[in-house]
């Protein structure tokens, strides 16, 4: 007779119950997305009061330059301002002034080098006029002089034709003196007033300063 031997199955007798392991891994997950949203929503707020603050500081910086500026403003006074009003009136005043004035300088200089030998100058005038057609200011000059012939007027007219400066040269009252034989005349020209403005004389002149 066979001893008796207990039998062993590995067929479950029923299904395994796995509810507690899904349940778990479902906990767990939704445990770290909860954290994760809730670190982005921390890091938001900070943002935006990072932001916040950033701003009242610019606000309050802007208020404080502004405040410094009126308190500056304030410092200057009146008198200072009034001060500066009439000094740049003053050189408004020169400036209009260096442009009008008329320097007679350059007006020498073309006589003497467009001046022939047998002429002399005894008078000489200049007057600042309007020009009748134009509207424009003029340098208006007269001369008085004594030429040796009616060719050596003719030529000294020709000689001035060169000049830059001088225009319309008009010789007139033309009479013979009876001892000398020589010619007395009236000559009138006109000249632009910027070719002789002081300022323009200026620019024109050398430095003779020494280094």
């Amino acid at each position: 007779m066979e001893p008796f031997a207990p039998t062993t199955s590995f067929i479950p007798k029923k299904p395994i119950d796995t509810s507690d392991i899904v349940v778990t891994n479902h906990r767990s997950s939704g445990g770290l997305v909860g954290f994760l949203c809730f670190f982005m929503i921390l890091i938001s707020v900070l943002s935006y009061g990072g932001a916040y603050m950033y701003k009242k500081g610019l606000d309050a910086q802007k208020v404080a330059i502004d405040q410094q500026l009126a308190k500056s403003r304030d410092n200057i006074g009146t008198d200072f301002v009034t001060d500066m009003k009439r000094l740049s009136a003053r050189i408004a005043g020169v400036k209009s002034l260096l442009a009008s004035h008329v320097v007679v300088t350059p007006l020498f200089k073309t006589l003497q080098d467009t001046t022939l030998r047998n002429v002399v100058y005894t008078n000489f005038s200049y007057a600042v006029t309007t020009d009748d057609t134009t509207k424009k200011s003029i340098v208006t000059v007269t001369l008085n002089g004594i030429a040796k012939s009616y060719e050596t007027i003719a030529l000294q007219s020709d000689a001035f034709t060169k000049s830059t400066i001088i225009k319309n040269p008009i010789f007139s009252d033309l009479k013979v003196d009876s001892k000398t034989n020589k010619v007395g005349f009236k000559l009138v020209f006109t000249a632009d007033p910027k070719d002789l403005s002081y300022e323009n004389f200026l620019q024109n002149t050398p430095n003779q300063n020494p280094q």
